[in-house]
C-alpha cells in the first residue's frame, strides 16, 4: 500500500491531550467525495509523533476520495463525556 502520509505543520499538544490521544479510541474521519458530499467512516487511528495514522486498502471511498482532495476533518469523542449532557 502507498504512503500518503502529509504532515505539512506538527501540532503541539499538551500532555493531558497526548495521553488521550494514545487511547484506543475510534474517529470519524470526513473527506469529500467528488460530488462535494461528505463521506464520513467510523475508524480507529494511532496517535504517534504529533500524527493521527489511519490504514485503508485503495479501493475504499476515503482513499479515492483523499487523493482527490486531500481535505478532511477528524472527530475523536471522549467515551468518558458521551451521554452526560442533558437533552
Amino acid at each position: 500500500m502507498q504512503s500518503t502520509r502529509q504532515t505539512p505543520s506538527p501540532a503541539t499538544f499538551s500532555p493531558s491531550v497526548v495521553e488521550f490521544l494514545k487511547q484506543p479510541l475510534p474517529a470519524h474521519l470526513a473527506t469529500i467525495n467528488p460530488s462535494g458530499s461528505p463521506q464520513l467512516t467510523v475508524m480507529w487511528f494511532k496517535y504517534e509523533d504529533g500524527d493521527l495514522l489511519f490504514t485503508t486498502t485503495t479501493n475504499r471511498a476515503k482513499f479515492r476520495n483523499q487523493q482527490h482532495d486531500p481535505r478532511g476533518a477528524v472527530t475523536i469523542v471522549d467515551p468518558t463525556t458521551c451521554g452526560s449532557g442533558s437533552s
